[in-house]
């Protein structure tokens, strides 16, 4: 007949449990965890991507201050749109709130007015840098709220 071992004395079996009493519940099953990792990976590199664009933007307005031509501004125009497509992307394949979305795509909206406004003015000639300036951080300043 074994005799009874109080095992909770042990030090070994107290660290034990009283790390597995700590420990978060795990999640129902396999492919939970995947999806989380898979969720949490794919809006990593989304992140890093949207930041990368947001960079070659901040860059390309600069060369457009200093040279107002029609391909600086088709330049600019371009990469606010791949920004655009890549934030409306990833909200349109997650379940939004609907308020969240909305506001995703009233922003996106605006964006494209306010580009538009932008090259009126470059192309008629009567931009002043510092109008192209207020314009374009007005632009970045929603770019940015797209990243919140």
């Amino acid at each position: 007949m074994l005799k009874g071992i109080d095992l909770t004395a042990h030090p070994a079996v107290i660290g034990t449990r009283a790390s597995q009493a700590e420990a978060p519940a795990a999640p129902a099953g396999p492919h939970a965890t995947f999806a989380a990792q898979f969720q949490s990976a794919q809006t990593r590199t989304s992140e890093a991507t949207r930041q990368a664009l947001l960079a070659e933007i901040d860059s390309q307005a600069q060369r457009l201050v200093k040279h107002p031509v029609a391909g600086e501004v088709a330049r600019y125009r371009t990469l606010v749109g791949q920004f655009l497509k890549e934030a409306v992307g990833e909200f349109s394949g997650l379940s939004q709130h609907m308020d969240r979305r909305n506001r995703v795509f009233t922003l996106v909206q605006e964006v494209d007015k306010q580009l538009s406004e932008l090259t009126d003015m470059l192309l008629k000639g009567q931009a002043k840098p510092l109008d192209v300036l207020a314009k374009l951080d007005e632009i970045r300043g929603m770019l940015v709220d797209l990243l919140a």
